[in-house]
């Protein structure tokens, strides 16, 4: 009867989550490189000048990673964006890629790069000359700016481990069941997406008179772990994309989560924004709100939960790999160096 009873008691706190006192669980979480464009160098020659002599804005852009920034019409910006214009003149820059040619005001100061191989190094040059100070001069106070965006994509990955009825039941039978955590790389680049596996491992997959089921929530939440800043502070929530490879699955409650479930033309799960309309963009019915974007609050997004269903035929334990994907998103970083002009005497 005991023995029953703890099998029991066992079986609904793996399908519950319940947590069983004593126990403390976490994943293990390792994490890829963050910045990956960065600023190697921007320096100012010389810092020091007089009204009328050329001062050589010199920065050298970096690809750290692993590979290729850039393709297509997804560009990587170097601006000099903020140098007392009035003060000072641009008088050339030296660009290794493409000059903005629609915006007449931007040709002096916004060099366009197609691409950065991983270790690759791109210098962009600007030449200024001041003008006449009566007074020694610091202009920007804080600093002359430059600013580099480029677009990246972050793919991390979370296993999610699950058991069948019998080997359960083997396993509380013989003392061997112990509680398990996710594997958890969060990928390279600086917004990071981790998707959580919020119930307790492995997942018990029962037999039921439908098939083999067994349920989890995950959780999703997105991070800016690099020195810059994502652009507007919010990913677009339709360029996320979570794969769950051949695992079998259905989303338990549509409308009390905040992705549904969608394939691709290859088969894959992705979660895109739910529709406002009637029935939704996939024929969903329910008012349903719609996830345009979603936004980091201090370097962090809240957490997006979604109950699943799991339908596969478990022999004995099984480790699966979800992914999780932000594609084109824009990360900016930016560096300042000071310039003095000394009135001519």
């Amino acid at each position: 009867m005991e023995t029953k009873f703890l099998i029991f008691l066992s079986l609904v706190l793996l399908i519950s989550g319940c947590t069983i006192p004593g126990f403390s669980f976490g994943p293990t979480v390792e994490s890829e490189p963050s910045d990956i464009v960065v600023i190697k160098e921007f320096s100012a020659i010389p810092s020091t000048v007089s009204p009328g002599q050329p001062i050589k804005l010199v920065t050298f852009v970096e690809n750290t990673g692993t590979t290729t920034v850039g393709s297509g019409i997804n560009l990587i910006t170097v601006e000099l964006f903020d140098y007392c214009k009035g003060l000072f003149t641009v008088q050339e820059m030296t660009c290794p890629g493409d000059i903005i040619g629609d915006r007449p005001e931007l040709k002096e100061t916004v060099c366009l790069l197609s691409k950065l191989l991983p270790g690759q190094i791109a210098e962009v040059d600007w030449v200024i000359i001041p003008e006449e100070v009566e007074l020694k001069t610091v202009c920007p106070s804080d600093g002359m700016k430059v600013l580099v965006l480029y677009p990246f994509n972050t793919t991390s990955l979370t296993t999610l481990q699950l058991i069948n009825q019998k080997e359960l039941q083997q396993q509380i039978e013989r003392g061997n069941l112990k509680p398990v955590e996710s594997y958890i790389i969060r990928g390279e680049g600086p917004i990071k997406p981790i998707l959580t596996v919020e119930d307790k491992q492995p997942i018990a997959i029962i037999d039921t008179q439908e098939g083999p089921k067994g349920t989890t929530v995950l959780a999703l939440q997105i991070e800016n772990t690099g020195k810059g800043f994502l652009q507007d502070g919010r990913v677009d929530a339709k360029k996320i994309k979570i794969d769950f490879r051949d695992l079998k699955i259905k989303i338990k409650n549509e409308n009390e989560c905040n992705f549904e479930k969608h394939p691709d033309a290859q088969g894959r799960s992705i979660y895109k924004p739910k529709g406002d309309s009637e029935t939704g963009p996939y024929g969903i019915a329910g008012e349903d709100i719609e996830i345009e974007f979603i936004k980091l609050i201090k370097d962090k997004s809240p957490k997006l939960f979604c109950e699943i269903e799991i339908h596969e035929a478990v022999p004995q334990v099984t480790t699966h790999t979800i992914t999780v994907t932000i594609d084109e998103y824009f990360y900016e970083f930016r560096d300042t160096e000071k310039v003095t002009v000394e009135p001519k005497f």
